[in-house]
C-alpha cells in the first residue's frame, strides 16, 4: 500500500502529537541516564516506569541508528583524516629530521594516527606494531623540550636489546 511519501504509521500519530512526544522525551531520557548516569536497564525501567525491556529495545533502535549513521560517513571522516595526518607530515618531516624535538614530537603523533586510521580496518591478526627509536642530541645537553636550536644527527636506531628474561 502506497503512503504517498508519508512516513509508516507507526501508531504514535502526527510528528507534534502529544503521544509521540511522550515517546521522543522517554527514548532520550532513556539515552541520557544509560550514557551520563550510567544506570543499569533495570534503574532506568524502574525511574521512567516502563519494562526493562522496552529500555532495551530504546536503546537498541538508536544504537542501530547511530551505527548506521557512522558507518555512512566513515570513508568520507576517514579520508579526512588521512589527509590531515599527511598534511602534518608533510609540514614537520623537514623539521623533525633537522632535530626540531617539537617536530619529532608531532611527526610520531601523526604517524600514529595514521597507522591506527589503516589498523582499524585490518584483521586483529593482521596488525603489527613497530617501534621507531630515536637518538637526538642538543646543544649543551639540554633537556627535551628546549626551545634551543639542536645540533647533531637525526637517526633511526635498533630498538635496544631485550636483556635476559625480558620478553
Amino acid at each position: 500500500m502506497e503512503n504517498n511519501g508519508q512516513p509508516p504509521n507507526d501508531g504514535l500519530g502526527s510528528k507534534r502529537s502529544p503521544r509521540r512526544m511522550r515517546a521522543n522525551y522517554r527514548s532520550a531520557e532513556v539515552l541520557r541516564l544509560r550514557a551520563d548516569e550510567g544506570l543499569t536497564h533495570a534503574e532506568i525501567a524502574g525511574q521512567l516506569g516502563i519494562s526493562e525491556r522496552r529500555v532495551a529495545q530504546i536503546e537498541d533502535k538508536h544504537m542501530a541508528a547511530w551505527d548506521e549513521t557512522v558507518r555512512k560517513h566513515r570513508p568520507r571522516v576517514r579520508a579526512q583524516c588521512l589527509s590531515s595526518y599527511e598534511l602534518i607530515e608533510r609540514q614537520v618531516r623537514p623539521l623533525a629530521l633537522q632535530g626540531d624535538l617539537k617536530a619529532i614530537e608531532v611527526w610520531m603523533k601523526a604517524l600514529d594516527g595514521k597507522r591506527g586510521l589503516v589498523a582499524a580496518d585490518l584483521p586483529a591478526e593482521k596488525v603489527e606494531s613497530r617501534s621507531v627509536h630515536f637518538h637526538v642530541t642538543t646543544r649543551g645537553g639540554r633537556s627535551r623540550g628546549s626551545e634551543d636550536p639542536i645540533e647533531g644527527e637525526f637517526s633511526e636506531l635498533p630498538p635496544p636489546a631485550l636483556e635476559a628474561g625480558e620478553g
